[in-house]
């Protein structure tokens, strides 16, 4: 016999599925979609986080990881330095683009943030032409669906 009270969760089973959720998007945020955008001179490869981009119009928000084909010293930290990852905006209409946040990964995978500028105080600068910073720029317009003004 079917009885007529309703079932109700407990507020333990609320918290347990309310942290499994949260928990599910933060992998699903902290899981990128890196599209290579290529290597430079000193052989370090540069790809984009499609997965994380943003767009305001003719600005987009990219996360661009680099990888150091050398280990590098980096001022006040203990260890190599093999990944930077930056968090930039990108004007497409003026082909320019302005570094929001860095992050260092050390070689056992410790993300060392090392300063956020807020976005009212960013200083954009052109992406000069044939540089990386070109293919960068003109990598994250395509990918969010705005058309460069230089190409």
């Amino acid at each position: 016999m079917r009885s007529r009270h309703r079932r109700t969760a407990k507020p333990a089973q609320c918290r347990a599925l309310l942290l499994a959720a949260l928990a599910m998007c933060v992998s699903a945020a902290v899981a990128a979609d890196w599209e290579r955008v290529g290597t430079d001179g000193d052989d370090n490869t540069y790809a984009l986080d499609t997965s994380r981009m943003s767009r305001d119009g003719n600005f987009v928000g990219v996360t661009v990881r680099t990888e150091y084909a050398k280990p590098r010293k980096i001022e006040g930290l203990g260890q190599d330095v093999f990944v930077a990852l930056d968090r930039m905006v990108v004007d497409c209409v003026a082909g320019s683009f302005a570094v929001e946040s860095r992050t260092f990964v050390t070689a056992d995978g410790t993300e060392v943030p090392r300063g956020i500028t807020p976005r009212a105080d960013l200083r954009f600068r052109p992406a000069a032409a044939g540089s990386m910073s070109e293919s960068i720029v003109k990598s994250a317009c395509k990918a969010a669906g705005v058309v460069p003004a230089r190409d």
